[in-house]
């Protein structure tokens, strides 16, 4: 059963099998071409997913832009991870740890989203008299939630951003050829 394969693999994450694998630093030069437009294009897309979230967080803390922020910072995390041996280690600690810092400036406002929907839903089941006990404390945590969700959205407190720091980091990887030029040379080494 799938549910009970996640269940056990599910403490493996990415990093902590790159942590555990030997691997040698490799110059970025010398990788397959392929290998390294596959590296480059995945961090692209990752940091910009992840930059993508991070200012549609700031516009509106909504619970699923919340949930996606911090999924897209979690793939950029592992990403970085993977990619380790190839990239220049002090602007890939700092875009690791901006990774790091994204999810915990947003996770109090995620972690009180969460309680207001099990407190609702509490607050389904239980019958009408002891309903009464439990409201007040449904109320204390959406007001909380919204004061944080204020708070995430209010230009001294913002969630910080990551793109300066993969400009950084991208811009140290020498270039690879265009997507189109790599389709075109592809075309010709099949004929």
């Amino acid at each position: 059963r799938i549910g009970v394969m996640s269940q056990i693999l599910y403490p493996f994450r990415m990093r902590n099998l790159v942590k555990a694998m030997p691997v040698e630093r490799a110059a970025y030069e010398g990788l397959d071409p392929n290998m390294r437009t596959f590296a480059r294009d995945l961090l692209e897309a990752y940091s910009e997913e992840v930059i993508l979230q991070v200012d549609r967080v700031r516009r509106r803390a909504g619970r699923d832009s919340l949930h996606d922020l911090r999924v897209a910072s979690r793939r950029l995390q592992e990403a970085l991870a993977l990619f380790e041996p190839l990239l220049r280690s002090g602007a890939r600690q700092k875009a690791y740890r901006r990774t790091k810092k994204i999810r915990r400036s947003v996770e109090e406002l995620r972690d009180a989203d969460i309680m207001v929907n099990l407190a609702a839903d509490l607050l389904n089941k239980l019958p009408d008299p002891e309903k009464e006990d439990v409201q007040p404390f449904l109320l204390r945590l959406q007001n909380k939630a919204a004061k944080l969700r204020r708070r995430t959205t209010e230009r001294g407190q913002r969630v910080p951003g990551i793109r300066k720091k993969m400009e950084r980091l991208l811009g140290a990887l020498p270039p690879v050829e265009p997507p189109y030029l790599r389709k075109i040379g592809a075309s010709f080494g099949a004929a």
